[in-house]
């Protein structure tokens, strides 16, 4: 039973460290910077929100990267 409980603490602590490394993809911590900017002096960046809440973030849409390319109503 200790071991169990030894295997499931060091598998979920495992599972932490690689979540907060690489992020939940590629990007993922690069698009949090990016989006978390707010304004930047020579010896400190400034970031705004949460990085588990996308709307928190200043520079954060959940407009679809084609929304602007795309018609208003598509079938006009």
């Amino acid at each position: 039973m200790v071991e169990v409980l030894r295997w499931e603490t060091k598998t979920m602590v495992n599972s932490l460290e690689n979540l907060m490394k690489q992020g939940l993809s590629d990007n993922y911590w690069n698009e949090t910077i990016f989006q978390s900017y707010v304004n930047h002096q020579p010896d400190v960046i400034y970031l705004q929100g949460l990085p588990d809440v996308s709307s928190s973030r200043p520079h954060y849409s959940d407009v679809s990267k084609y929304a602007l390319i795309l018609p208003d109503n598509p079938l006009s």
